[in-house]
């Protein structure tokens, strides 16, 4: 089990150059409703005496899902870019292989409503696909 943990933690570093901080989760924001548990793929958050707890911090992969769930925004991340974070300016907030291995690793496992918000995305994202490719 070291073993496996030492291997996770070096292919960590090497994917993110760094080392990676658990999400937080701020008590008493919590109102224990279980969707940064239920989203997290690494299984780190667990719903504990009715509040969100941080059990397996170490298996965090900073995929981001589960402070982009929260909707107390009672899950916090250092290190973790969020569209709040990110300032306009002349140069770009991160680089282009930042963000291809943003949109690459972070896989949403969200949990979504079945209602249609948007039913016209579909055809302009074919449309715009379409134009690109030929």
């Amino acid at each position: 089990m070291a073993e496996e943990r030492q291997i996770l933690e070096k292919i960590k570093r090497e994917l993110y150059g760094r080392e990676i901080t658990p999400p937080q989760v701020n008590r008493d924001k919590c109102k224990g409703c279980g969707q940064c548990a239920k989203v997290c793929p690494a299984l780190v958050l667990e719903l504990r005496e009715k509040k969100s707890e941080v059990i397996y911090g170490e298996n965090c992969i900073a995929c981001g899902h589960c402070w982009a769930v929260c909707p107390e925004e009672a899950v916090s991340q250092q290190e973790v870019a969020t569209a709040t974070s990110l300032k306009i300016g002349p140069e770009p907030p991160v680089s282009a292989d930042a963000l291809q291995l943003l949109i690459r690793e972070r896989r949403s496992t969200r949990l979504f409503k079945d209602t249609k918000k948007y039913p016209n995305c579909v055809s302009l994202w074919k449309a715009l696909w379409k134009r690109h490719s030929s």
